[in-house]
């Protein structure tokens, strides 16, 4: 069942469906207002409203992309103007690529509808967002239909400029009261909003008030802490979001949705099963495929290479951990001479990993560890410069890393997926706290969000913290900007494949 939330981003989504293709009639009658019966639906009208329907489908996709069904994308003005006409002019640019195509007698009959349809498209759509909707959607929320009503999970200072900011500017959502471990039952906060329980009530207390979003508004927590509440809170047709200096990570990496003007971080829980699986492993299958059938050339040369120019097989393969501690088969183009391995580094770098996950550790116990050591380490172990056991042609690959492309066949085997947390070794799972292991819920993948956000810049910690927010928001659209944002990473040499 769909919450307040989604209701609301449902209903707009319907209307643009709906805008964008009054414009497309719009157009059509005007261009041909002296001979309607050219626009009349023959023998190709079935290809011709299947085309037109393809084409509002990806619109919404475009608009969904850009933001505009985030609450400040519908609610600000100029925000809502500039991202209408970034969208509009990509979906402009899609409408003219697929009417080329598809040869459709509709679409292409002139050039005149598709210059008509960019203008009176973009002009229904300001009438419908900026005027229509916005008022729409204001009074549904003072009728109490599309009312949020806000649990904010801590009651201190955080939690205190939360409810008064929503108190003064949000006309859409009310403050039911506040959870607090710390503080009295009934105690007043804020005007006359008090606290209502414990946090380990949170299940009671939403079902008691029907709230519809959770705000994690903690500052002195620990991550095992902090998980224990996101995984209580994260119940179907909760919004689940987080204020939190922990999630500083998140916000500087990602684009985040505001609320009352403050950034929060969405974490409801989103379990990947069902439809969700059903598509994020066919774009698995079909991306894997296309991707081994379209770089074969490559990795033929590659694998040449690699043979001509030293002893020993042309793939590494190497245990890793998989979904849910699951051991599995991890490929690679071998970059270093056979026979390479070093007992001292491997010894090292296992050293140097369990330092990590040791500090991670110091860290729950005292949260400021993060800011006076951990920071200053970063997740990648040092790397010897040089190293005269790389090939030349391990060099390059490794660079590029193409040296990460045979992990298409995990991903087709069904090992990984093309988007996800990264695998890890026996060692590191073993030394991972159970918050740790969280990162673990679903499939690996070749990229994901540390990958191309992050990488040696972040934490221990910050790596895993973010992995957790790819889980929770995971769908095909963010998917695919991941896989976007990971060519130019591979591009420049900076890894991230």
């Amino acid at each position: 069942m769909l919450n307040k939330i989604e209701k609301s981003k449902y209903l707009l989504a319907i209307g643009d469906l709906l805008i964008i293709n009054l414009a497309y009639v719009t157009s059509l009658l005007l261009r041909f207002s002296k001979s309607l019966n050219k626009i009349s639906i023959g023998r190709n009208g079935l290809e011709d409203i299947l085309v037109f329907s393809v084409i509002g489908i990806f619109w919404i996709w475009i608009f969904q992309v850009h933001g505009l069904y985030k609450r400040q994308g519908f609610l600000s003005i100029a925000r809502q103007l500039v991202d209408l006409l970034r969208a509009s002019l990509i979906g402009t640019a899609l409408v003219t690529i697929i009417a080329f195509f598809s040869k459709s007698e509709l679409v292409d009959n002139s050039r005149l509808v598709l210059g008509y349809f960019a203008i009176f498209n973009f002009l229904y759509l300001i009438i419908w967002r900026i005027i229509i909707y916005k008022n729409l959607y204001k009074k549904l929320a003072e009728a109490e239909i599309l009312k949020t009503r806000v649990l904010i999970v801590g009651a201190g200072s955080s939690g205190k400029f939360l409810a008064a900011s929503i108190s003064d500017r949000e006309l859409d959502s009310e403050v039911v009261g506040f959870l607090d471990d710390f503080k009295a039952d009934n105690e007043i906060i804020f005007k006359n909003l008090k606290v209502l329980g414990t946090i380990d009530e949170i299940r009671k207390i939403i079902e008691e008030y029907s709230v519809d979003r959770v705000i994690i508004a903690l500052s002195n927590v620990t991550h095992d802490r902090l998980m224990d509440i996101i995984n209580t809170c994260c119940v179907p047709g909760i919004n689940v979001r987080i204020y939190s200096d922990l999630y500083n990570v998140i916000s500087s990496k990602t684009e985040i949705e505001e609320f009352s003007k403050i950034p929060l971080i969405d974490i409801t829980g989103i379990k990947l099963e069902g439809t969700t699986y059903v598509i994020k492993r066919f774009l698995d299958i079909a991306g894997s495929l296309a991707g081994l059938i379209l770089l074969s050339p490559l990795m033929l040369v590659v694998s040449i290479l690699i043979k001509l120019t030293s002893r020993g097989p042309v793939i590494f393969k190497q245990e890793r951990i998989g979904k849910d501690g699951k051991p599995f088969w991890f490929y690679k183009f071998r970059s270093m001479k056979a026979g390479s391995d070093n007992p001292e580094e491997a010894k090292h770098h296992e050293q140097y990993v369990s330092k990590l996950i040791e500090d991670s550790k110091k860290e729950t116990q005292k949260e400021k560890v993060l800011d006076t050591e951990i920071k200053e380490k970063k997740l990648k172990p040092r790397k010897l410069v040089n190293d005269p056991r790389v090939t030349w042609i391990g060099k390059i690959i490794r660079k590029t890393s193409i040296d990460e492309l045979p992990q298409l066949y995990n991903v087709l085997k069904g090992d990984m997926s093309l988007v996800g947390p990264r695998p890890c070794l026996r060692y590191e799972y073993d030394q991972y706290l159970d918050w740790h292991k969280a990162r673990l819920r679903v499939l690996p993948g070749c990229t994901g969000l540390w990958q191309v956000t992050g990488r040696s810049e972040v934490s221990f910690n910050d790596m895993v913290i973010m992995d957790f927010y790819y889980i929770n928001n995971i769908s095909p659209w963010f998917d695919l900007q991941l896989i976007l944002k990971t060519f130019p990473v591979m591009f420049f040499g900076k890894g991230g494949f």
